[in-house]
């Protein structure tokens, strides 16, 4: 069977949305009129069992993927579940340094330029926003090429036969 990122990621969808699905129906057959056919709760919930299992293999499929695929950004390498685990990180320092690189002022105070008082103590900026826009640029490349990285290791198709650690049958998860 032969995978990659994005498929593994559709299938899950896949399997999440009819698990929520049967998890309605098992709720709606609690009762009952005399009138109305439903399902038998032991059939629903084997149902719902059998799909939580194959969302379970499909995780574990998806964490072995993600563990053997490997990203290289700015001349480092490492597996792409490293990556996705980096990137909320780096998108995080890249807004952190947009804030100095762009500082809002504070419509409602008084900022430094608007007081002329020398005994005033003034809180002034530890890093001037010029400098801070040379970090904002290094940040906002390594997300962005983080970012790619991954969507682009996410199109690589493997056969998951070659994944190491498989215990379980995988033509049942077609």
């Amino acid at each position: 069977m032969k995978v990659n990122g994005h498929r593994l990621r559709q299938r899950l969808n896949e399997c999440e949305s009819v698990k929520a699905v049967l998890s309605a129906k098992f709720t709606d057959a609690k009762s009952k009129f005399p009138d109305e056919e439903k399902a038998a709760l032991t059939t629903i919930a084997s149902q719902f069992e059998a799909c939580d299992i194959r969302i379970a293999r499909l995780q574990d499929i998806q964490a072995r993927y993600n563990l053997h695929v490997t990203v290289t950004v700015h001349g480092q390498t490492f597996s792409l579940r490293e990556a996705v685990a980096r990137l909320g990180g780096a998108g995080r320092l890249e807004k952190m340094w947009r804030s100095i690189a762009t500082p809002s002022r504070d419509r409602y105070s008084y900022g430094a330029s608007d007081t002329r008082d020398p005994n005033q103590l003034v809180s002034r900026p530890t890093m001037e926003a010029d400098e801070a826009l040379e970090y904002l640029k290094r940040a906002s490349r390594f997300a962005s090429d983080l970012r790619s990285a991954i969507a682009n290791a996410n199109t690589i198709e493997i056969d998951v036969r070659d994944l190491p650690g498989i215990t379980f049958d995988v033509s049942t998860l077609d």
